[in-house]
């Protein structure tokens, strides 16, 4: 609708809508209408209004500040020997340090929130350290990756036994 009013602006000022000047005013326009929304998230009222007093809350603009907004989550799965030994580590009682976590990056992939769903429906998936785990190996294959089509909430036997 926007769009279509600014167009209705520039009919009487320009005699072609496609010449560089129109199409200029025509953007100009366009974006200047839409400042509102340059700072959606208000990165910069954590910066503060007073930039030469350098204070600065660096932490609140990081909360704020998504370069991709992506509502994917980690999931760490339990993937050969070292993918193993890291998910045993996360039933520990205390909180693990920044080297761990380092460490699980390796092990981790990117799950959107249907695909959580799915895995949850299925049981395949539980909390540790307040992070997603995966916890029916049988559903991350080396060369595939993660097979949603396999969780179906029906473990293989080798599963059961060990």
């Amino acid at each position: 609708r926007r769009a279509i009013a600014l167009t209705w602006e520039l009919i009487p000022k320009h005699d072609n809508l496609l010449s560089p000047a129109a199409v200029e005013d025509y953007f100009s326009m366009y974006f200047w209408l839409q400042s509102d929304a340059w700072d959606k998230y208000r990165v910069l009222d954590a910066l503060g209004s007073n930039p030469n007093s350098l204070q600065f809350n660096f932490r609140e603009a990081n909360s704020r500040y998504r370069f991709i907004r992506d509502p994917s989550e980690n999931l760490l799965v339990p993937w050969g020997n070292e993918g193993t030994k890291l998910m045993k580590q996360m039933d520990s009682p205390y909180p693990l340090g920044r080297n761990f976590w380092r460490k699980a990056q390796r092990y981790c992939v990117q799950v959107r929130p249907f695909e959580l769903q799915l895995l949850g429906s299925a049981g395949a998936i539980g909390k540790k350290q307040d992070r997603w785990v995966l916890t029916q190996p049988h559903l991350y294959d080396q060369n595939i990756g993660l097979c949603l089509s396999k969780a179906d909430g029906v473990l293989p036997v080798d599963d059961l036994i060990a």
